[in-house]
Order: C-alpha cells, then sequence, then structure tokens
C-alpha cells in the first residue's frame, strides 16, 4: 500500500468508509466498484481513481449523459471538499494521525504500570513497618506482575485497533 501523509487514507477501501470520505451514499460507491474503483486497493488510491473519473466526466469524455456528468460534477465537488475537511482539521489539530494515538496509549499504559508498581511497593514496605512482617517478593510479584501485563496488552490492542480501521475517516 502507498504511504501518504494521512495512514488512515493507506488502509485498505471499503464502500462505506469511501462513501462517508467523499460524502455520497454506500450504493453510489458500489456501481463504481469493478468499473474504476478496484476491491482491495487503499482508500487514497480509491480517491485518485475516483477524482480521475469525475474529471473525465466533467470534461466530457465521459458520454453526452448530462445528468451523468452533472452528478460526475457534484461527486467532484464533494470529493474537493472532503479532501478540504481533512486538510482542515490538520491544520487546527484535531486530526491525529493513528500512529501517535497508539504510542499515546502506550505510554500511558507504561506510566500506569509504574504508579501501580511504585504504589504497591510503597503500601508492602509500610505493611511491613507498621506490622513487623516480611511480604514475600514472590507473592506480591505473581498479582502485580499479571496486572501490569494485561494493562499493557490492552493499550497496545486499543492502539492496533485504532491503526488498523479505515473507518474513522473525518466527516462533516
Amino acid at each position: 500500500m502507498v504511504n501518504s501523509e494521512f495512514p488512515c487514507l493507506d488502509k485498505k477501501a471499503t464502500q462505506s468508509a469511501f462513501a462517508r470520505l467523499v460524502g455520497v451514499s454506500q450504493p453510489a460507491i458500489k456501481k463504481h466498484v469493478g468499473k474504476t474503483l478496484r476491491p482491495g486497493e487503499s482508500l487514497l488510491q480509491w480517491v485518485k481513481t475516483y477524482c480521475e473519473d469525475l474529471r473525465k466526466g466533467a470534461a466530457g469524455r465521459g458520454g453526452n449523459d448530462q445528468a451523468s456528468l452533472t452528478r460526475a460534477r457534484i461527486e467532484s465537488e464533494q470529493v474537493k471538499s472532503a479532501n478540504g475537511l481533512i486538510d482542515y482539521h490538520v491544520k487546527i489539530g484535531v486530526l491525529v494521525q493513528a500512529s501517535e494515538a497508539e504510542s499515546v496509549l502506550v505510554e500511558w499504559a507504561d506510566f500506569t504500570c509504574r504508579e501501580n508498581d511504585n504504589c504497591i511497593k510503597a503500601l508492602v514496605h509500610e505493611l511491613e513497618t507498621k506490622f513487623e512482617i516480611s511480604i514475600d517478593d514472590d507473592l506480591v510479584n505473581k498479582f502485580v506482575n499479571p496486572s501490569s501485563a494485561r494493562i499493557s496488552s490492552y493499550a497496545e490492542k486499543l492502539g492496533k485497533r485504532i491503526t488498523v480501521s479505515g473507518e474513522d475517516i473525518p466527516t462533516s
């Protein structure tokens, strides 16, 4: 797949995601799939192919059907509008790259695990001091380590879900 500036557009295209991106219905896109839009391609490739098809139609190379040309012009404007929305969201800083979101989740999980570990160590120390007992580190780790692993694993799982989904295309 292409490595564009927007990883969400590098994902495998689905009819519903592409329809939302360009502001049309999924059935309107379905009639293009297999003709101009090839299954398995990225959203970015579909945008390029779709725009090229709209340009050809708008230039009169798509036949003499005026209604078809009008639809093509409208769809072309919708594509421009969708691309403008993406650019706008980037400019005002509300569009977050999926890889950045994944990184933040993993950093948060690491911080949470460290804080939990420090809290538990402090608690064990207080209990040992107050009650003049010794608490076995292996016993503590038996509970702490799996919990920390689950937190880290879950954050990683959420990050992967963000980066695998081509469905989070910003819409108006």
